[in-house]
């Protein structure tokens, strides 16, 4: 596999909700769904905006428009699980995977 942060990160995150699901028993059930939707919401918007650059599209059109759309369907997912902060955390963790991957990418290199 190569050291592709997108890719790597879409992978980490769908590990990490796998994670959060497995821990449902012992956290509620609610919190871990929210907190495995954000995590796939989150790794979503990182393959969104690597298509975006390819597009017509301006990058700051679409990242508003994108950036939007997950902020919606997270808040929106977590108002109906009764967590509004779970899928936003998870949103935010999918920053931080991000991060990881592109740091060890760039150090391999």
């Amino acid at each position: 596999m190569t050291r592709d942060p997108v890719r790597m990160t879409a992978l980490g995150c769908a590990v990490l909700a796998a994670g959060a699901l497995a821990l449902a028993p012992f956290i509620s059930v609610p919190v871990a769904a929210g907190l495995s939707a954000g995590l796939l919401l989150g790794s979503l918007n990182h393959v969104l905006a690597r298509r975006a650059l390819g597009s017509g599209l301006s990058f700051g059109a679409s990242s508003v428009l994108r950036l939007g759309l997950i902020s919606i369907l997270a808040v929106g997912l977590g108002l109906l699980l009764g967590v509004p902060w779970a899928p936003l955390a998870g949103v935010a963790a999918a920053q931080v995977v991000l991060a990881a991957t592109a740091t060890w990418a760039s150090i391999g290199q």
